[in-house]
């Protein structure tokens, strides 16, 4: 699995699920509905917005709360 990272950035940037992996992790409890239920989880992995940070965008570096300037970038997963 590939990740690549393109767009309004100064290179493109491929990761492998290896180098998500390196990346610091995060672990979120979630709920949200399905078939009409709550539900409750937990998830735990590299935030995109670390992710998309390590880009090295052209523009301001997207901030959490805030905004950031990746409108013209584009993420791809490729399995």
């Amino acid at each position: 699995m590939r990740f690549i990272i393109d767009g309004a950035v100064k290179q493109t940037l491929k990761l492998t699920a290896a180098d998500v992996q390196k990346l610091p992790s995060v672990t979120i409890d979630v709920s949200y509905e399905a078939r009409g239920k709550i539900q409750k989880s937990q998830f735990t992995g590299a935030l995109l917005l670390d992710v998309l940070n390590k880009a090295a965008s052209s523009m301001a570096k997207a901030r959490p709360g805030g905004s950031g300037g990746w409108s013209r970038s584009r993420v791809a997963m490729i399995m």
